[in-house]
């Protein structure tokens, strides 16, 4: 089992790979594609801390508070993530 594992690892972790996913990672931060992302990312965000607030301020047992505290958090920091790439834009310019 170990030796599958590893010639499996082997076979995703190939200079192939990892060169594809680095391709991939630099096309994310070009020109073209960061406006489109900063505004997806500011969209996801405000969509993740609208239903985290509606999970900690509805009471409700299907969703516990704590877990709508989460998505509330992570839905703060996606929106601001999606903030820092518009401005980074809005400086080029």
């Amino acid at each position: 089992m170990k030796n599958r594992f590893i010639t499996w690892l082997r076979r995703w972790i190939s200079p192939d790979t990892v060169a594809f996913v680095l391709g991939q990672l630099k096309r994310l931060g070009s020109d073209e594609v960061r406006p489109a992302l900063a505004e997806d990312l500011r969209k996801a965000g405000v969509a993740a801390a609208g239903i985290g607030l509606v999970g900690a301020i509805v009471n409700s047992a299907s969703i516990a508070r704590g877990d709508a505290l989460i998505v509330l958090l992570f839905g703060g920091i996606i929106w601001i993530a999606g903030l820092w790439l518009t401005s980074l834009d809005s400086k080029k310019e």
